[in-house]
Order: C-alpha cells, then structure tokens, then sequence
C-alpha cells in the first residue's frame, strides 16, 4: 500500500496528498506531520515496532471539504486521491487515483471558499438580480450600489441591535425573521429618501430599487456578520466593505457591458448569453484573489 502512496505522491509533490482508505483520508509522513499541525488532529505512526515508524494522521471523508478548506486557507495545494474501483470486487490493493487538485489560486467548489474576503457577487453568488439587471450603464451601476451599500449598513447595524436584544432574551431562533422585516423597512427607508430627493435616480432605478428587498447579499451580510459574531464596529467595517465590494462588482461589469457595446459580436452572443458569459469570467478572476496573501505558517 505505502508502495503506491509514494507512487502517486511522486506525480503530485508540491501537494499535500489526501489518500482515501475506508471511511478516512490519510496522510503519510511529512504531509501527515504538516496536516496534523495545520489541521489540529493526533499524530500517529503505521508500523509502530519498526525502528523507523511511518509518520500518519487521517480525517473522515464525510467532513473531508471542511479540512481540505483549512489546509487552502493555510495555502497549501491538496491532491484528493480516491479509490477509483470497488474495493468488494478488487483482486489484491484497490486501485487508487487523483481525481482533483484544489490549490489557494484556482478554487472552483464553493464549499472551499472563503467567504471571510471574497466577494460577495462575483465569489459567493450573493445579489446576482440586481446584479444582472442594473449593470446595463454604468451611471445606473454606481446609484444602485450606493443604495445598496446604505442598505447594507443601516441593516448591518440594525441586526447587531437585534441579535443582541434576542441574545439578551434567549429567543434567537426569531434572528431570521426579523432581519427580513429590518430589510424590507431600510429598503422603504432608502426609496422614500431616494423618491423626494432624486427623482430622476428613483426612475431610472425603476423596479430594481425593490428588488434590493429579496437581494440575498442583504441577507446574507446579516447572518455572516452575525456568524462571526462581530461587534458594533466590526459590522459598520464589514457592511460598508460588503458594499463597496458590491458596486465595485456592478460597475466593472458595467464598465464592461458598455464598451461591449461598441464591439462587433455574434448575435447568438448578444444580450443575456453575453451579460451572463462575463459574469462567469469576472467571478473566475475574483476567486483567483483567494490564493494571494496565502502562507504556510
């Protein structure tokens, strides 16, 4: 068995290798020595009595995305090896193959993203109506993420009140419900302000200033901040972060969009197909972001 560890680990050695036996992945000598730290589990040895045990940890291939996630947070390249043949009607050691390498730079399964810093369109698919729908111009892009970057933080503050009041009285499991009433009323909030202000922004934001009222990235900033149990400061921070990030995501596609238009294009491309096509390459760009700043400490 070690024999064919070392043989895949040959192919893949810049990876930290996640060898599947049973219900566990393992890991042998020096990456078993660099997991067990990193992820925080016991270090063990195969071949106790020998004079030069084998280093080795394992983890449960049921909870294997949560580890894999830690190791890339840490910077690290994982190769997933699986048992490629079924193990009851194998004659002798199954046959075992990488079938994925995840790495910091290229992250393409969500359940390994970061959600602490990407962002919240383009690498969690959070707002895409508004999304979509607003970036035709890139005038209507920059009012539509101030007015959701307000919403955001007027709801960001908000739910820290709420959950504090709900944690305060032992009745968090009303946390959900509330923040959707908070949303809609901040949404009323901002097009009552917007109306008698600027009624030109008001008509040109039409029927998409209410649909910040089912944006699941308004929703999704509350339960996150709340998740990561964020102080008052800490959620203004995030929520203005969040939309900044929001409208940097609307008029980059905006922007994009727009010069689209100049350019000679295939009808078949023209419109939804292509609107949707660079959103898909946007938010590969932004998930190539989550390997920077990585380290192996």
């Amino acid at each position: 068995m070690l024999k064919q560890y070392l043989s895949i680990k040959e192919e893949y050695p810049d990876t930290i290798l996640f060898y599947r036996m049973g219900d566990f992945y393992e890991m042998f000598f020096e990456d078993a020595q660099v997991a067990s730290r990193v992820l925080e589990i016991t270090l063990t040895s195969r071949n106790k009595k020998d004079e030069s045990p084998v280093p080795m940890c394992g983890v449960p291939h049921r909870a294997v995305s949560g580890y894999i996630a830690r190791m890339i947070d840490h910077g690290y390249k994982v190769a997933v090896c699986d048992q490629v043949e079924d193990p009851a009607t194998a004659k002798g050691l199954v046959k075992r193959d990488v079938v994925r390498v995840i790495t910091p730079g290229m992250i393409l399964d969500e359940a390994f993203l970061d959600k602490r810093s990407n962002n919240f369109v383009l690498a969690m698919f959070l707002g895409i109506c508004p999304f979509l729908g607003v970036s035709a111009k890139l005038s209507t892009a920059t009012r539509m993420g101030g007015a959701v970057t307000f919403v955001m933080l007027v709801s960001s503050i908000s739910a820290w009140g709420i959950n504090w009041l709900l944690t305060r009285f032992e009745i968090e499991f009303l946390r959900l419900i509330c923040y959707i009433a908070v949303i809609a009323s901040a949404v009323q909030l901002v097009e009552m302000f917007v109306k008698k202000f600027s009624p030109a922004l008001f008509r040109s934001l039409g029927i998409f200033l209410p649909l910040i009222t089912t944006n699941c990235a308004i929703l999704g900033l509350a339960l996150f901040q709340t998740a990561k149990e964020y102080d008052f400061l800490q959620s203004i921070v995030y929520s203005l972060g969040a939309g900044t990030g929001f409208t940097l995501a609307l008029m980059l596609m905006a922007g994009l969009r727009q010069q689209l238009e100049l350019a000679r294009l295939p009808s078949i491309s023209q419109g939804a197909a292509m609107s949707l096509m660079l959103a898909g390459l946007l938010s590969l760009a932004f998930m190539g972001f989550a390997g920077l700043g990585g380290s192996h400490g």
